[in-house]
């Protein structure tokens, strides 16, 4: 078909996320699905630290060559045992021999089916189209490879948090329950029905605690496990939490206030009634705030404020920092990056790509911001050019959180009632 010629290969294919779903959906629903899950897996195992191939190994062993595994490929015996031998010193390469023999079996037999199926064909009709959107992206290079599902009980995740170095998830509800996952497989390790009245609005990992915030003015403090310990009430509806890397405090954001805890005692060591404060971020130079349309600096010591100025028009939804730079988001489309200078915070550029309001910002890795908005599409910025790395459509409702959970997997959480794991590129 013309203006796709690209999804007609194969090999670069398996890097085109509009080919990866409409493939997963084929597999899946013929049960084989297994042998692309196996080589996305397998590709991101290559760009682990040498420290954690063993623990990342011995999942993927686990989970789709060891005899009986759940998921187990179809690959021959004297590969398996070859396998399992290199498994006591496992490297970068070890799962390349089984990865080709997958690839081998997707490319001659699974690819031909579903190139003769109506839904690949719905495939390509789909990707002729998003073309000529305005959201094509300036790179032709894939950085996020779809990994799995996770449908949500009924209910919409407004927040996520990584818990326990990677191993679990944490997700609030619009109606007030928590959700734990094991990110490994995505299921369901807990659910929490109805800890807070209102919805959640934040959830944070503090050290072997997570601390979740709601709507409804209280704050918990959970075991890792999910074990209430603590509960605090408090004037107005909490919007957001942050804490700094490496830092000792945890900064919470309210509909009137700033405050400033500190996680030992739980006690409030400080308090600006500079509300309502929707995000938090830092870097080197202070402490950023999203009050409303404005941007405000406070220097991390004295609390004093260095600068302030109107971001948008509209509500801020959410902020994001790397590298130097602070992006802004809110109920309009636009996205806007900052940086402070000279004692003056500095508009860098303005980026109008989203079709409506961008509801979440994410810093990924350490060079890219993803973005997730009411249109749908989550899209990946390229945080020094700012040009659109990748566009992903996957959701049919607005996005409303994206959270990296552990190294090289994102997961995003729709209002369409269901959460997407993605593998990104750290190039």
């Amino acid at each position: 078909m013309e203006g796709c010629p690209d999804l007609s290969c194969f090999r670069t294919s398996l890097r085109n996320t509009h080919f990866l779903l409409y493939f997963e959906k084929y597999l899946k629903d013929n049960f084989c699905c297994e042998n692309l899950h196996f080589w996305l897996e397998a590709e991101r195992y290559k760009t682990f630290q040498e420290d954690t191939f063993l623990r990342k190994a011995n999942y993927i062993f686990r989970k789709y060559i060891k005899p009986g595994a759940v998921c187990e490929i179809n690959i021959d015996s004297e590969l398996k045992k070859s396998l399992q031998t290199q498994m006591l010193s496992p490297d970068a390469s070890l799962f390349l021999p089984a990865q080709e023999a997958i690839y081998q079996i997707m490319e001659t037999d699974l690819f031909p089916k579903f190139a003769r199926t109506t839904l690949y064909k719905e495939c390509l009709k789909e990707y002729s189209k998003s073309l000529s959107s305005q959201l094509q992206p300036d790179s032709t290079t894939t950085f996020a490879w779809f990994c799995r599902r996770i449908d949500t009980p009924g209910l919409k995740i407004q927040c996520l948090c990584a818990v326990g170095n990677g191993t679990r998830a944490w997700g609030g509800s619009n109606t007030g329950s928590i959700f734990i996952w094991d990110v490994e497989n995505g299921n369901i390790f807990k659910e929490l029905k109805g800890v807070h009245a209102k919805r959640i609005t934040c959830l944070l990992s503090v050290n072997d605690y997570v601390w979740s915030g709601s709507e409804d003015s209280i704050i918990n403090i959970w075991s890792k496990n999910g074990e209430l310990l603590k509960s605090f009430q408090l004037n107005d509806p909490i919007l957001t939490f942050y804490k700094e890397k490496g830092g000792d405090l945890i900064y919470v954001g309210t509909t009137a206030n700033f405050q400033i805890w500190n996680p030992l005692d739980y006690t409030i060591v400080n308090q600006l009634e500079v509300g309502p404060v929707i995000a938090i971020t830092t870097d080197e130079n202070g402490l950023w705030l999203g009050t409303d349309q404005n941007i405000t600096l406070l220097d991390k010591t004295t609390y004093e404020v260095l600068d302030q100025c109107k971001a948008h028009n509209r509500p801020i939804k959410s902020m994001a920092e790397i590298n130097g730079t602070v992006w802004t988001c809110s109920d309009h489309a636009s996205i806007c990056v900052w940086k402070y200078n000279n004692n003056k915070i500095l508009h860098v550029t303005t980026i109008d790509r989203h079709e409506a309001r961008v509801w979440c910002l994410s810093s990924v890795g350490s060079k890219t911001i993803w973005s997730g908005s009411f249109d749908t599409n989550i899209l990946i910025w390229d945080q020094k050019a700012y040009g659109l790395l990748q566009r992903i459509q996957h959701h049919t409702d607005t996005i409303s959180t994206i959270c990296e959970v552990d190294d090289g997997v994102v997961w995003v959480a729709s209002h369409d009632k269901s959460i997407s794991v993605w593998f990104y590129s750290t190039f």
